[in-house]
């Protein structure tokens, strides 16, 4: 499975991502992926941790040794208006199942 494939069935199974990104080791939640300026990019939620998550567009090709790991989503949904700021395209989005 490419990274594109791996990220992507992270996004369909709440799943997150380990990876090295920049020489270091990085865990996120992908929310979206698509492309910006026609480069595939992978917007990821990088610190859950708090009602101020942390977030990073990481083009797909700057990640190294992805894995699915068995962790769950824990980050707040994205905004979908901002999402324009981050992807020109959208290829695949998270979609929360909420029951109102």
């Amino acid at each position: 499975m490419n990274i594109y494939d791996k990220i992507r069935s992270a996004i369909k199974n709440q799943k997150m991502i380990a990876a090295i990104h920049n020489n270091e080791y990085f865990e996120g939640c992908p929310h979206v992926l698509g492309s910006k300026f026609d480069t595939t990019h992978s917007l990821f939620c990088k610190s859950c941790k708090s009602a101020m998550n942390q977030w990073a567009c990481i083009p797909i090709e700057e990640l190294a040794d992805v894995k699915i790991i068995e962790k769950n989503y824990t980050c707040i949904a994205y905004s979908s208006p901002k999402i324009t700021q981050h992807i020109d395209h959208i290829d695949y989005i998270l979609h929360f199942d909420v029951d109102l």
